[in-house]
């Protein structure tokens, strides 16, 4: 029975893996910010940076699904779970409506995604097997960095394209409040060389890449 279980579960994290990454569009529980947003033509300019600037926060929400879901391998309190559980959800909100938006732009997510989401996931169960401390120090830093990326990318978004802006305004204001909970919750502190060189290294590296590619 361990054995079965131990499949099962192997199993459901490869079917979770393959449906965050190769879903169509991601089912959403809530309405879409764009969907309220005026429209506004952009230019041929306008519509590439647009572009690369959702393919690389696209692929930033795949790694935040990697993040969750590897954390989800080992257990937590069920306080920390249910919490843990409503950040993923509004996560997969946040998926959903960045790849919508880039579908309305006639555009794909990046082509390196997979490999964020691999690297995301080992460090989840990683920092989850560490400790509960450690695990939610993860996420808390995560979603710090999140918002420092959003704050970039609203102020290089087209001026007009005030639906990919309802979008990134609507996760940075969540993201927030993502960091803030796990913090509440008993987040440690990461080491500095993590917090302040290797994670905003990585994530440099994975703008560049899925800016392009």
């Amino acid at each position: 029975m361990p054995t079965y279980n131990r499949l099962e579960q192997c199993l459901s994290l490869i079917e979770q893996g393959l449906r965050t990454l190769y879903s169509d569009i991601p089912a959403c529980q809530r309405p879409n910010p764009a969907d309220n947003a005026s429209a506004a033509p952009l230019s041929g300019h306008e519509r590439r940076q647009a572009v690369r600037l959702l393919r690389v926060h696209h692929a930033t929400e795949i790694a935040s699904q990697g993040l969750y879901h590897g954390q989800a391998v080992t257990g937590r309190r069920a306080r920390i779970r249910r919490n843990m559980a409503r950040n993923l959800r509004e996560e997969g909100d946040h998926l959903g409506w960045t790849q919508q938006r880039l579908r309305q732009l006639h555009a794909r997510p990046s082509l390196s995604n997979p490999l964020w989401y691999g690297s995301a996931f080992i460090i989840g169960a990683l920092s989850a097997k560490a400790g509960e401390q450690w695990s939610l120090g993860c996420i808390e830093a995560h979603e710090h960095h999140l918002e420092k990326q959003l704050e970039q990318q609203l102020q290089q978004l087209p001026a007009n394209d005030h639906a990919s802006r309802a979008v990134l305004e609507q996760i940075k204001t969540e993201a927030r409040r993502h960091g803030q909970s796990a913090w509440q919750a008993g987040a440690a502190p990461l080491p500095w060389p993590l917090r302040q060189v290797l994670i905003p290294a990585a994530r440099r590296l994975m703008q560049r890449i899925a800016y392009w590619i």
